[in-house]
């Protein structure tokens, strides 16, 4: 029962270890590119662009994701929109999320 529990416990410690160095990679990205000031003009409006490749694991399984991120700011609002795919899908989705950005409008109030 001790024994099992240990191994229990490892085992968390470990995935919690993980996705702390996750967040870390996520953050200095986040960093990266607002430091690089990435803008990419859409129709309407400036946005920020961030693109976060990550992996989750869970019992053994792992699954890799790619996230594109577009932060627009509207006058006094600031807006996100957020595309996800599997990794190795990215590449060939990247062009309907580009098309969809560019339909994003903020209605009058």
């Amino acid at each position: 029962m001790k024994k099992h529990y240990r191994e229990e416990l490892g085992q968390l410690r470990e995935t919690v270890l993980r996705m702390g160095g996750l967040v870390e990679q996520m953050t200095h990205r986040a960093i990266q590119a607002l430091v690089e000031r990435k803008i990419e003009i859409l129709d309407r409006y400036q946005a920020g662009r961030l693109s976060v490749d990550y992996k989750i694991t869970d019992q053994q399984v792992s699954v890799f994701r790619k996230r594109l991120i577009y932060a627009i700011r509207v006058d006094d609002a600031m807006w996100v929109v957020q595309y996800l795919t599997e990794r190795d899908d990215f590449k060939d989705a990247l062009p309907i999320f580009e098309l969809s950005i560019q339909t994003f409008v903020v209605q009058p109030k």
